[in-house]
């Protein structure tokens, strides 16, 4: 299973006022792409997510804008996340094997904290408008150039 859910309370009113804070700074992915932007959390999501991890992390908030294609994340094994907006009716976010194939494919609820396996080929696909989302890195996963 490369999906996992957390039974952790739903994001409050005001940390989501923050989420689109945060995206109101500057694109700090270090390969730009149109699909996908990422943007530092403002300081007060920062200190809001340290009582739900208690590893050293980043505190993201990244757009999906269009279909993800087929990838390994860089420098991270998994990730945490946190869906805001879902990007569309139904989209998927889908593993694949080594050779491509289709291994497993899950709709991921909204408004539910979910670590995801990421070191292994995935996509996000049927991305219709902006999914937005927190996302959260271990830093003991992380080479020191994706530290942000």
């Amino acid at each position: 299973m490369n999906l996992y859910y957390y039974d952790f309370p739903r994001l409050p009113d005001d940390m989501i006022e923050e989420v689109y804070k945060s995206l109101k700074g500057v694109d700090i992915y270090p390969y730009p792409l149109d699909e996908y932007q990422s943007f530092a959390a403002t300081q007060p999501l920062q200190e809001y997510t340290k009582h739900l991890f208690d590893f050293n992390h980043n505190t993201l908030v990244q757009i999906i804008k269009d279909n993800l294609g087929l990838h390994k994340d860089l420098g991270r094994k998994r990730a945490y996340n946190y869906i805001i907006e879902p990007g569309g009716d139904n989209v998927l976010t889908c593993w694949h094997d080594e050779e491509k194939n289709l291994i497993e494919s899950h709709c991921i609820n909204v408004h539910r904290w979910h670590k995801l396996n990421v070191d292994v080929f995935h996509s996000v696909e049927n991305v219709t408008r902006p999914r937005i989302s927190i996302t959260i890195n271990d830093k003991a996963e992380m080479p020191p150039e994706l530290q942000w």
